[in-house]
């Protein structure tokens, strides 16, 4: 028996981790294919408004060792693209213009990982994709956590009711902050 499993973490982009297990007593050996491709369209061709251009994605293969396949639509000021780039991968990709191909050994008990990072470019800007695998952003919310209580004040008193009371106070505040991860702001309160 083999099993796919895919996580996903956003922020920027998009990190997925692939990951194959096989639960059998003998090597699973298979090609995974997988077909990729992207459209750059923009809000007024989507809805239509306006004269309809004729467009044209244009698609590379880059990056060391063939890595990448890049996506790119550019009209007048107009850039936006996709990048696709493999890392940590168990066994090498063979990337086409639409699809990669992995040949997976995964041994008895064992399991096969590949790492696929989708980073969107916005004019000349790319929004990386979460770098670690198997990421959660709850390390990076309890740091916030930890940094937002000692910015707030401290109560100190002999009464534990008091003190216990406050503590809660500041506690619900906590859940009510609003911070976006990548903002400048340290906290808002509603």
């Amino acid at each position: 028996t083999v099993a796919l499993t895919l996580e996903r973490s956003l922020r920027g982009g998009a990190h997925e981790d692939l990951e194959i297990s096989n639960y059998g007593l003998r090597p699973a050996v298979f090609p995974l294919v997988i077909e990729a491709e992207c459209d750059c369209a923009d809000l007024f061709e989507i809805r239509r408004i306006g004269p309809q251009r004729s467009r044209t994605i244009h698609t590379e293969l880059h990056g060391e060792g063939g890595n990448e396949i890049r996506w790119w639509y550019e009209r007048d000021d107009f850039l936006r693209g996709l990048i696709l780039r493999v890392l940590n991968a168990d066994s090498p990709p063979h990337l086409a213009h639409g699809s990669l191909t992995f040949h997976v050994t995964v041994p008895p008990r064992g399991r096969w990982h590949t790492c696929i990072h989708f980073v969107p470019v916005v004019g000349s800007e790319l929004l990386e994709a979460p770098a670690a695998c198997h990421a959660t952003l709850l390390t990076e919310v309890e740091d916030r956590r930890q940094q937002w209580y000692q910015a707030v004040s401290a109560c100190e008193t002999p009464h534990d009711d008091v003190r216990l009371a406050y503590r809660r106070a500041v506690d619900d505040l906590t859940v009510l902050r609003l911070t976006g991860a990548d903002s400048d702001l340290e906290h808002v309160v509603v």
